[in-house]
């Protein structure tokens, strides 16, 4: 092989380094310009998707906005599922709709707070506007560890979570109702009471207290911007639940009175709203595949349900509207529970040992049937007459009173 030049030299002259130099700036403008105009498409498709369903958006608020992949429901709810006595119907309506391809929604990047338009929405129904909102960020990691704690310690105190036909037998749950019951006792459960002073009772009172003020703030305030008429009735619902509770009429107008009369901190935890989000609570702790594919049929079909994730991210599913809403620990989601067909899992990145808590808000639809205006221009009805009423009964039956 003959010799190189002495001259030779392998690296590039600098007039090739500027050529190099030259087609990476006009590369990185060409992808600055193709970035512009997907966000300026990505914009514009917004503003489409806003104007079609009436959003209306104020401040610096940014939320990324889906259109339902499927169309609306012809049925209010799928048939053939399963029963505490029957499996589901193999190539029925449920089984269909749980085998629908999903959509992720993912919370990340510009995508962080979300809403899916109901496509079953009617103004003059009272119903939800939103299939779906998640809103990120509303429990910070230090609020989220205490909460934990709380959830713990109730659960180390004895209160009773139990498992549902409907949720699996990987979902232990335990609930809260947030209005006074029929009887003196403050607290009711299964199996007796949590009496005033006892650790159970302090430990739930102190767990109700820690969530008012967090979904108080940022959910609350981020659902009245985005569809303030369910916010409106949601707090209206509080409303009358609260003030059967604090002076129910009739025969048990007085037990309430010394009820109150006896710690005057019960005045003020007996009238906790949840922040607005419901009259009942449900505590819950969720491993391996989290619930099944179910309806909350006693939710108030109204108002919006609410799930917190805690510990370990999740996925909704809602194959009504086509998508798998991810939501990392800390985000809200608000969705109508007793309308859509829905299961919440753990995020299979979190880990084969992942441990999930879940706080589910809801209003529950019997117990405002029976906080409705009666006919004697009494206020409500008072809720010691129900106590022949059998599907109260199933309804407190698993449920602590606060």
């Amino acid at each position: 092989m003959p010799a190189l030049p002495e001259h030779y030299s392998a690296q590039p002259t600098e007039s090739a380094e500027l050529s190099q130099r030259a087609k990476r700036r006009l590369a990185n403008k060409e992808l600055q310009k193709a970035c512009k105009r997907r966000r300026t498409v990505y914009r514009g498709n917004q503003a489409n998707l806003r104007d079609k369903y009436g959003i209306k958006i104020t401040g610096a608020l940014r939320v990324h906005v889906e259109e339902a992949v499927y169309p609306p429901r012809t049925l209010q709810r799928a048939t053939g599922g399963p029963t505490k006595k029957t499996p589901m119907v193999q190539g029925g309506q449920w089984e269909q709709l749980t085998l629908r391809p999903l959509k992720t929604l993912l919370e990340a990047g510009n995508i962080t707070h979300a809403a899916i338009p109901n496509p079953n929405f009617k103004a003059d129904a009272n119903s939800c506007r939103f299939a779906a909102l998640r809103f990120n960020d509303c429990v910070r990691e230090d609020q989220q560890a205490a909460l934990i704690k709380r959830i713990e310690a109730v659960k180390d105190l004895g209160a009773n979570f139990e498992v549902t036909s409907a949720h699996g037998t990987s979902f232990q749950q335990l609930w809260i109702g947030n209005w006074k019951p029929y009887t003196a006792a403050p607290r009711v459960a299964k199996g007796g009471c949590a009496s005033l002073g006892t650790p159970l009772d302090a430990g739930l009172a102190e767990l109700v207290k820690e969530i008012h003020p967090i979904m108080q703030d940022r959910p609350a305030q981020l659902l009245e911007q985005l569809d303030p008429d369910a916010a409106r009735r949601m707090r209206f619902n509080h409303q009358i639940v609260a003030k059967a509770m604090a002076a129910s009429v009739h025969l048990q107008k007085e037990k309430n009175q010394q009820w109150h009369a006896e710690d005057a901190s019960r005045k003020n935890t007996s009238r906790f709203r949840l922040g607005g989000m419901g009259s009942m609570l449900a505590v819950s702790i969720s491993t391996a595949k989290g619930t099944d594919f179910h309806y909350d049929n006693n939710d108030d079909g109204h108002v919006y349900s609410a799930i917190v994730v805690l510990g370990a991210d999740g996925n909704l599913h809602l194959p009504d509207v086509g998508y798998k809403v991810h939501v990392k620990k800390g985000s809200v989601v608000f969705f109508p529970a007793n309308q859509l067909l829905h299961k919440l899992d753990i995020d299979e990145n979190a880990g084969a040992n992942a441990k999930q808590f879940v706080l589910t808000f809801w209003t529950d639809k019997r117990s405002m049937e029976y906080l409705q205006a009666n006919k004697h221009k009494e206020d409500f009805y008072g809720v010691s007459e129900l106590d022949d009423d059998e599907p109260l009964k199933h309804l407190m039956k698993d449920c602590y009173i606060v």
